[in-house]
């Protein structure tokens, strides 16, 4: 086995063989997807590295994309992303998995790396090793609490759809929209109008955030370019599905969702703001629920953050972590990342932190 950072340009070889890993690792994690990721590596301001684990056969079976910004490398799907997991085949038992996490951890050591590993899912099956390893190390090591994913998760897909459904607040919003309106309910999983979808969800997303103390991101073209680019990549990979409620023959409530094992990520979401007494948003998620039964479903992942409505139906929390990894030496990077551990940890400075440390974590990978 070996594992080692080629800082080559990703060419059409590694992506045919990161193809073939993502689809035979254990969840096909949604945002390493292979498509998105190739559109993040061109669209990147800075060179990709990526983390390679070869078996003895020379197959690729564990892989990480990143980039660097300013001095601290990050996750390449920080781009756009809820949570950033390693790609690891399905068949990599224990030993391997503790050499592909092992070999980064020196290969961090011998580079003189510095990173932030943001947006952690701790539940994933690797992660107390990696916790392990990374204490045990000769490296500092920080890993803290810095978000949730609020979840409806059931073992069956038939008690998640009865969860998403007994709610008698939203089941009587739903009957009174369908007395005022024509209401239908669109599942889109092909790129049939995909990009008319697309202006559609942004232009909602402009509406809804208009007046307020954060203004829609979509204002500007750019970020609507890039979302239509990362959902047309999505879409390749075959994870995408697109969700809307229609009140006579008009979209009033968006959902951009992705699939990731037998899970539904609520990636995004909007909705038009002259509804906002139906709560468009909380009745399209009662239709997700049968969606998702005969898919055969059972979690609902609302994706990072701790918004009120989640918990209208959440019944678990996913934590999310920050990892900084650095040289012991490098007093600047460890004091920086103590200080933000210890806002995230005050609950009398989350405030704070959302308003100003936050923003200063990017200052910092930019500085």
């Amino acid at each position: 086995m070996k594992a080692y950072i080629d800082y080559s340009k990703p060419d059409t070889t590694f992506w045919r063989e990161y193809a073939h890993l993502w689809e035979n690792s254990a969840n096909r994690p949604a945002f390493q997807s292979p498509n998105v990721l190739q559109y993040f590596a061109e669209k990147s301001p800075t060179p990709v590295a990526i983390y390679k684990f070869y078996n003895d056969d020379d197959e690729l079976k564990g892989a990480a994309l990143f980039h660097k910004r300013g001095k601290a490398y990050g996750f390449l799907s920080d781009m756009k992303t809820d949570h950033n997991s390693f790609v690891i085949h399905k068949d990599c038992g224990d030993v391997e998995v503790k050499f592909f996490l092992e070999c980064l951890l020196a290969e961090i050591r011998r580079e003189r790396w510095l990173i932030v590993l943001n947006n952690q899912p701790m539940w994933e099956s690797y992660m107390d090793v990696f916790d392990q390893l990374g204490r045990a190390s000769r490296l500092f090591w920080l890993s803290t609490k810095s978000s949730v994913c609020p979840m409806v998760k059931f073992d069956t897909p038939e008690a998640l759809h009865e969860r998403l459904s007994k709610s008698r607040n939203n089941r009587y919003k739903l009957n009174r929209l369908q007395r005022e309106y024509t209401v239908e309910f669109e599942a889109l999983d092909r790129d049939k109008d995909l990009e008319n979808w697309t202006n559609e969800f942004c232009d909602s997303h402009i509406v809804r955030w208009s007046d307020t103390p954060t203004p829609s991101k979509y204002r500007d073209p750019e970020r609507r370019v890039f979302l239509l680019n990362c959902m047309q990549a999505w879409h390749r990979d075959g994870i995408l599905v697109r969700f809307s409620l229609k009140a006579n023959g008009k979209r009033i409530a968006f959902i951009i969702g992705l699939v990731q094992g037998n899970s539904l990520i609520y990636h995004n979401l909007t909705h038009d703001p002259e509804f906002n007494r139906h709560s468009p948003s909380l009745v399209l998620v009662i239709f997700l629920g049968e969606w998702m039964k005969q898919r055969g479903l059972s979690v609902l992942d609302f994706g990072d953050g701790n918004e009120s409505y989640k918990y209208n139906f959440a019944n678990e929390e996913g934590q999310l972590n920050s990892i900084f990894i650095a040289s012991k030496g490098n007093i600047p990077f460890i004091v920086r990342s103590k200080l933000i551990s210890a806002v995230r940890g005050n609950s009398f400075l989350i405030q704070l932190y959302r308003q100003k440390v936050r923003p200063f974590t990017r200052l910092m990978l930019s500085a």
